[in-house]
């Protein structure tokens, strides 16, 4: 009898420590599951976060003058095309010397299967242009060596595509062969000065065609360039330092940075 009952006691401890054993075995499984899922939460943000930092962003120039029309066309697009932004002016009006031109703006923004829009008419006349020089000004002068900024953020970006063709003329034969060279010679030295920054990763398609005989001026420009934006956000933060140690608040620096034509 003392050794049955001694043996039904030891299974009841048996199986009162496999119990708290499966317990605390399954805890442990539980919180190593939680752990994995949070480890590949964190995984999935720090994957993201690398593919926008790594993507490349593009910026595509349209400029184009045919008689009297005139266009211009910049568009914008990372994250292979999700993210695009587009700044259209399809109608430039010259009202004269003193009132200036009349410029239509088309803006989009397209983000994803989302898209806004938005039409704006705008006058730029002489005091529009002294103004945005004033504010180019300021901008310089409360900037810590701002053409050094302008240089260091250029050598970080790659042109992939330009075409820039050109057409001129004038009632004299001599006087169009002038000016089509002269055009040549604006051109080279132009594009020589940006290509000191600039990574050219694309030939060249110039041409300067001359019209004789008759008052021509025509430009089809199509230029395209890239970079990552990383190098985007790092620009920024150097550019806000250099602002910030001449002793700008937030607003004025925000004031600065946000002026436009």
């Amino acid at each position: 009898m003392i050794l049955l009952r001694t043996l039904r006691l030891d299974a009841r401890v048996f199986l009162c420590v496999d119990g708290k054993a499966d317990s605390v075995k399954s805890a442990i499984l539980r919180n190593g599951a939680d752990d994995m899922v949070w480890a590949a939460y964190i995984v999935a943000i720090l994957l993201v976060k690398i593919l926008i930092f790594n993507s490349k962003v593009n910026i595509s120039l349209h400029v184009e003058r045919h008689g009297n029309n005139d266009r211009t066309l910049v568009m914008a697009w990372f994250l292979f095309g999700l993210i695009r932004y587009t700044y259209d002016v399809p109608t430039i009006k010259f009202k004269g010397l003193m009132q200036g031109a009349e410029v239509k703006v088309k803006e989009e923004q397209d983000v994803g299967a989302s898209q806004q829009a938005t039409d704006s008419q705008q006058r730029i006349d002489a005091n529009t242009v002294l103004h945005f020089f004033e504010r180019a000004k300021k901008l310089l002068d409360q900037t810590i060596s701002l053409t050094g900024w302008v240089r260091q953020t250029l050598t970080h970006f790659r042109c992939t595509e330009l075409r820039w063709k050109t057409s001129v003329g004038l009632d004299d034969a001599a006087d169009t062969a002038i000016t089509t060279g002269l055009i040549w010679g604006l051109k080279t030295s132009m594009l020589g000065m940006l290509f000191q920054f600039v990574r050219l990763d694309t030939r060249p398609q110039l041409d300067v065609l001359p019209a004789y005989h008759q008052q021509q001026f025509t430009i089809d420009l199509t230029a395209t360039v890239q970079t990552k934006v990383w190098w985007l956000v790092v620009a920024t933060i150097r550019l806000l330092r250099r602002m910030r140690k001449l002793g700008l608040n937030k607003k004025t620096v925000r004031q600065v940075l946000a002026s436009r034509v």
